[in-house]
Formats: structure tokens, sequence, C-alpha cells
């Protein structure tokens, strides 16, 4: 029921924000996950990384006592605005 009553006046094509003009503070964890491949010829290092993002998003909170104590929740990304970030010479 909690999920249902979040994303039914959410829209994730819309910054999570009050006013428009708010920006959406992101911050962002990388963690080296594997080291894939050295060549030192080349002087080449290929990993591969754990990308974690954070942010608040205000429209997407409510109150405990009202949903039986549940105070987290997990939701698909594909449903929730994320941020427009790109990895260059990923």
């Amino acid at each position: 029921r909690l999920v249902t009553d979040l994303l039914s006046n959410y829209s994730k094509d819309v910054r999570p924000v009050q006013l428009w003009t708010d920006p959406v503070k992101v911050k962002m964890d990388i963690t080296l996950h594997e080291i894939v491949e050295l060549d030192n010829r080349k002087q080449s290092l290929t990993t591969s990384i754990w990308m974690r993002l954070y942010w608040n998003a205000s429209n997407l909170r409510w109150n405990p006592d009202e949903y039986g104590g549940v105070n987290q929740v997990s939701i698909m990304a594909d449903q929730l605005w994320t941020p427009d970030i790109t990895l260059f010479e990923s």
C-alpha cells in the first residue's frame, strides 16, 4: 500500500523538488570492484567500478506511523527519477 500511495501522484520525469528552482543535491560514491587489465606497455588500467548515487526526494516522504512503522522501502530504479550523470572515458 505504501509504494502504491507514494507513486500515485509521482512522475519519474519530474525532478524531486518542492520548487522548480531548487537544485537536487546528488552525492556520488564510487567503489573499485575489480582490476580487469593492467597494461604497462600502453600505460593503461581497465577497471570495473560500482557507482552509487544518493539524493533526497522530498515528494517521496511519508509518516511511518500511518504504514505500520515502515520507515524504509525499496522501489525499482526504472520507476524513479534518476540524475542525468555520464562518466566520460568509461
